[in-house]
C-alpha cells in the first residue's frame, strides 16, 4: 500500500500519514481507481484545527479493522476543505441536502462519477442514541452498493438533479445583478426575498438568543443584515430586539473568551454558556464587522431616544 499523503503540501492530510488506510488525496486518479475496482468512493473532508475531526481520525480512521474494510470496500479520499474550497462547498450542498445538517469532518459516500448517494457528519466508534457507528454506517454503504445498486443510483441521480436546480436558481439571480434590462425586476424579486427572509428571523429568533437549539453557531451573515435593516428601517424596534437578542448572547456568553479575547466557533448547549474551544479567524473577522454595525446601530437608536426601553437596552 503506497503513502500517498506522507509528502503532501497540506498539513492535515500529513496529519492522516501514519495510518493504515489506503488514502488517496483528492483528483481525478482515486475515481478513475474506483471505477476499476467497482467500488464506492468515501470522501473524508476536514481540517487541521477541526476537533472532531481529530477525534473521528483517533477513534476509527487509526483503527487497523476500519482500515481494513475500508480497503477491501472503498476507495478513501482524505480531503483538506481550506486546500479545496470549491469540492467542499459542493459536497457540502449535498450532505445538507441529505441531512439538514452539515459541518466536519464530513464524511461522503459517491458513485466512483463523484455523485453522492450517502453522506453525514462524525459517526462515532460505536453507535450513541440513534447515531449509528462509522462501521455500521460502513457495512450499510457496503451492502447498499453491491446489493441495490440501481436504488442507489437513482438517489445519486435525484440529488444531483436537485442541486442543479439550486445551481440554476444562484445562477438566475447572479443574472438579475448583471443584466441591465433585468435589474429592476431583480431588485424587487431580491427585495422581496429579503423581506421574507428577515421576517423569519424575527420570528425564529429564540428566547436565549439564536436561531436553531443547541450547538450554537454565530449566525454572522444573517444578524449582519438585521443590522443593517435597524439603520435603515424607519421603524425597527421587532428588528433591534431580533438583532440584540442574540449579539447579547454572543457578547456576554461563553462563545467570548474573556480571558484572552475573540470567540470560539460555536457553543455545546442551549444557553451560549459551554463554548467548543476552537477559534477560526474568518469567524472572528466576519464577528468584527458584526459588532461595528452593532455599534453603529446602537448609537442611532440612543440618539433617537424615541423608546426608552431599547434606548436604555441600547446605551447598556
Amino acid at each position: 500500500m503506497a503513502n500517498r499523503l506522507e509528502h503532501a503540501s497540506s498539513r492535515y492530510l500529513r496529519q492522516h500519514a501514519h495510518q493504515l488506510v489506503d488514502w488517496w488525496s483528492y483528483s481525478a486518479e482515486p475515481f478513475a481507481e474506483a471505477r476499476r475496482r467497482d467500488r464506492p468512493v468515501m470522501l473524508s473532508i476536514g481540517y487541521a484545527a477541526c476537533h472532531w475531526c481529530h477525534v473521528m481520525s483517533r477513534e476509527s480512521f487509526d483503527d487497523p479493522q476500519v482500515a481494513a474494510y475500508l480497503n477491501e470496500h472503498f476507495v478513501s479520499i482524505k480531503v483538506d476543505r481550506e486546500q479545496h474550497p470549491l469540492v467542499d462547498d459542493t459536497y457540502m450542498l449535498a450532505t445538507q441536502a441529505l441531512t439538514g445538517a452539515g459541518g466536519w469532518p464530513m464524511t461522503v459516500f459517491t458513485l466512483p462519477d463523484g455523485r453522492t448517494f450517502h453522506a453525514g457528519t462524525y459517526f462515532p466508534p460505536r453507535q450513541r442514541g440513534r447515531v449509528p457507528s462509522f462501521m455500521q454506517v460502513l457495512t450499510a454503504v457496503t451492502e447498499a452498493y453491491t446489493q441495490r445498486r440501481e436504488g442507489v443510483e437513482q438517489q445519486a441521480a435525484a440529488l444531483a438533479e436537485h442541486l442543479v436546480e439550486l445551481s440554476r436558481g444562484q445562477h438566475q439571480m447572479m443574472k438579475f445583478s448583471a443584466d441591465p434590462a433585468t435589474v429592476q425586476d431583480g431588485n424587487q424579486a431580491e427585495g422581496q426575498a429579503l423581506d421574507v427572509a428577515v421576517h423569519q428571523w424575527i420570528e425564529t429568533t429564540r428566547s436565549e438568543g439564536g436561531f436553531t437549539p443547541a450547538p450554537k453557531f454565530p449566525p454572522t451573515q444573517s444578524l449582519v443584515v438585521l443590522w443593517q435593516q435597524v439603520l435603515t428601517h424607519p421603524e425597527p424596534g421587532p428588528l433591534f430586539d431580533a438583532a440584540a437578542t442574540t449579539t447579547e448572547a454572543i457578547v456576554l456568553g461563553g462563545l467570548q473568551d474573556h480571558v484572552g479575547g475573540g470567540f470560539a466557533r460555536y457553543c455545546v448547549d442551549e444557553h451560549w454558556a459551554v463554548p467548543h474551544f476552537e477559534k477560526m479567524l474568518y469567524d472572528n473577522a466576519q464577528l468584527l464587522r458584526l459588532l461595528g454595525l452593532c455599534q453603529l446601530a446602537c448609537t442611532q437608536l440612543a440618539a433617537t431616544g424615541t423608546d426608552p426601553a431599547r434606548t436604555q437596552r441600547a446605551t447598556a
